[in-house]
């Protein structure tokens, strides 16, 4: 994903004479825009790409242009770009369950945090291989009865921690 996501960046931003660009590679774009369009690895996303010339306006490359896809998402090129080379490719977010206080007979004496970092893939069902918030809330549910907590005197605290790599 780094590799694609830079090399897409740099080709966008490294077209300077799109009128020259041959009608072989503009099949070749497509053809490859295509491939990664079905590919698994966009199983719930969608491709779409629309470059016209600066100088006549007319298309280079369309590919899926009349979708509807949200403007968003291109703007993502960027910001995938920058999180991918600041934190790497091996970042994992990191979503604990922790309490505080003691459990005595069962009762919780404190409280239950849900400490996050901005995971964008908690409990969204269009991860592959990721729990949607049911599946997510039945296993922090598991872990909390594992603990011999069958009530908590306290509450419950949804806290976020951001923290960059040194």
């Amino acid at each position: 994903m780094k590799l694609l996501t830079l090399l897409l960046t740099h080709w966008l931003f490294s077209l300077q004479s799109t009128d020259s660009l041959t009608l072989k590679w503009q099949t070749q774009v497509n053809r490859r825009l295509d491939s990664l369009s079905n590919s698994p690895f966009l199983q719930t996303g969608m491709v779409g790409m629309s470059v016209k010339s600066a100088k006549t306006g007319k298309s280079v490359i369309s590919f899926q242009a009349k979708k509807s896809l949200a403007p968003a998402s291109t703007m993502k090129l960027l910001s995938t770009a920058t999180a991918l080379m600041t934190l790497g490719d091996s970042f994992m977010y990191q979503t604990t369950l922790e309490y505080s206080g003691s459990i005595v007979d069962s009762v919780l004496n404190g409280n239950i945090y849900i400490k996050g970092n901005g995971d964008p893939s908690l409990g969204s069902w269009r991860f592959k291989n990721q729990p949607d918030y049911k599946q997510l809330l039945d296993a922090w549910a598991m872990k909390v009865k594992a603990l011999g907590i069958k009530k908590s005197m306290g509450e419950l605290w949804g806290t976020r921690v951001f923290s960059m790599p040194t």
